[in-house]
C-alpha cells in the first residue's frame, strides 16, 4: 500500500514509518521538522517538508500521491497547553 504519514519524523510517526517500510509498504513522510530533523526520516521513505496547516501544499501532495491511506501524527504538544498556538500557526501559513 501507498501510505502518507504526517508527522513521520517524530517519535510515533517515525516508529510507524519504519514498521510500514519493513512490511513492504511505500511511505511518504510529511513533516515540518519543527521538533525533529531530516535525519530522523528513514532513507527508504519519500520525504516532503511541509506543515499540515499549509492547505495548498497538503492538497497538492494528496492529489499527486494517490495514497491508499493517511496516518496523521503531526501535532504540537505545546498546543494542548496553549491553544492559541494552533490559531497562530494556522494564520501564519
Amino acid at each position: 500500500m501507498k501510505i502518507l504519514v504526517t508527522g513521520g519524523a517524530g517519535y510515533i510517526g517515525g516508529t510507524l514509518t519504519r514498521r510500514l517500510l519493513a512490511e513492504g509498504h511505500a511511505v511518504t513522510v510529511y513533516d515540518n521538522l519543527c521538533h525533529s530533523k531530516r535525519l530522523a526520516v528513514d532513507e527508504k521513505a519519500e520525504f516532503v517538508e511541509g506543515d499540515v496547516a499549509d492547505r495548498v501544499l497538503l492538497e497538492k501532495i494528496l492529489r499527486q500521491g494517490r495514497f491508499d491511506g493517511v496516518m496523521h501524527f503531526a501535532a504540537l504538544i505545546e498546543s494542548m497547553i496553549r491553544p492559541s498556538l494552533r490559531i497562530h500557526r494556522l494564520s501564519s501559513v
